[in-house]
């Protein structure tokens, strides 16, 4: 399963894909659905409400087997500012929107691959 904060054309790129994807509409039901039932990747935006993503990471860095859980980040900004708190919280793939669904999917797809082999 992969957490989006929307379904929007992403969503449907990986379900053509064939992943599962629940949809979270904020950074804090995303965390309860991770304390729930762990997905095999997380894709998430920066500035989702009530938990950004990078907030969102952290809790996720303290339990470890959240901690391996595959993390996309995408946002439509992306600085200096942000790449460095991507970069201090383990975030290893940050996406600017609007982003390549080619890219996006087929990184998921081989994310999900190594975490399921």
């Amino acid at each position: 399963t992969t957490y989006l904060t929307r379904l929007g054309p992403l969503g449907r790129a990986l379900e053509a894909a064939d992943l599962a994807v629940q949809v979270c509409p904020e950074g804090e039901s995303a965390l309860a659905a991770v304390e729930a039932a762990a997905p095999s990747l997380i894709i998430c935006e920066a500035m989702c409400p009530r938990l950004n993503g990078f907030t969102l990471r952290e809790r996720l860095q303290t339990n470890a087997l959240w901690n391996t859980i595959p993390f996309i980040l995408v946002s439509h900004r992306k600085n200096e500012d942000l790449i460095r708190k991507a970069v201090e919280r383990d975030i290893r793939h940050f996406f600017r929107k609007p982003v390549s669904l080619t890219e996006v999917v087929g990184l998921a797809v081989n994310l999900t691959r190594k975490a399921s082999a």
